[in-house]
């Protein structure tokens, strides 16, 4: 991790999809039920891949300075 807190915001973001695709596959917090499709996870993983490029390249350009 690093010092200024973006492998942390990774991790916030990497939580908050998985949470949500867990609440909607078993239908928790009183919602309906929705299965995790091979398109939804793709999509997740899409998410995440962003936000990580996103920080690399703060990460990189904060080196730059």
């Amino acid at each position: 991790m690093s010092e200024d807190g973006t492998g942390g915001l990774f991790l916030l973001a990497a939580a908050a999809v998985i949470v949500d695709l867990l609440v909607d596959h078993f239908g928790l917090a009183g919602r309906k039920p929705r299965p995790l499709t091979l398109g939804r996870a793709v999509g997740a993983g899409l998410i995440l891949l962003g936000v990580a490029l996103l920080l690399l390249g703060l990460l990189w350009l904060r080196g730059q300075r």
